[in-house]
């Protein structure tokens, strides 16, 4: 092989990695900024309700939530994962700032049937626990924490 045809192949070996590294790099800037961009939209849903949550429901069971459905005087309001999947699975919690004091809180399946039910009072300036561990015949125990400021 003459010297030309060994520095032409290191040249287009050089413009090769070159453009790998520039792909790779391109490819990873990008990665980045979509989970920068599913982070934001999760805060902005309001998932897991953050400090400003009313009522925490807690998964303690063995048992997939699928949807929690608030039942208010004239009202109803219902929190599913975007994705049809669980929005809670055994051991997450998820909180929600509610509407009015008095709300009846549904737990739901996969296939929409109810697996956990309470009726719910809040006291101004206190978070509600909700636990949901699956062998109380559906009824959830329900805790209050005082002062969440």
């Amino acid at each position: 092989m003459t010297r030309q045809k060994r520095q032409d192949l290191c040249k287009l070996f050089v413009k090769l990695l070159n453009m790998l590294t520039l792909t790779l790099l391109s490819s990873f800037l990008f990665v980045i900024f979509v989970a920068l961009i599913l982070a934001w939209a999760l805060l902005l849903t309001g998932c897991c309700g953050g400090e400003n949550a009313d009522l925490v429901v807690v998964n303690d069971s063995g048992r997939d939530v699928y949807s929690i459905v608030l039942e208010y005087k004239n009202s109803t309001e219902a929190v599913q994962a975007a994705n049809g999947g669980a929005l809670l699975k055994s051991g997450q919690s998820y909180g929600l700032e509610l509407e009015e004091d008095i709300v009846t809180v549904i737990l739901r399946d996969r296939a929409q049937r109810t697996i956990g039910r309470s009726r719910v009072a809040r006291q101004e300036g206190q978070r509600l626990f909700l636990s949901f561990d699956g062998v109380s015949g559906g009824s959830l125990c329900v805790e209050e924490l005082d002062s969440f400021n």
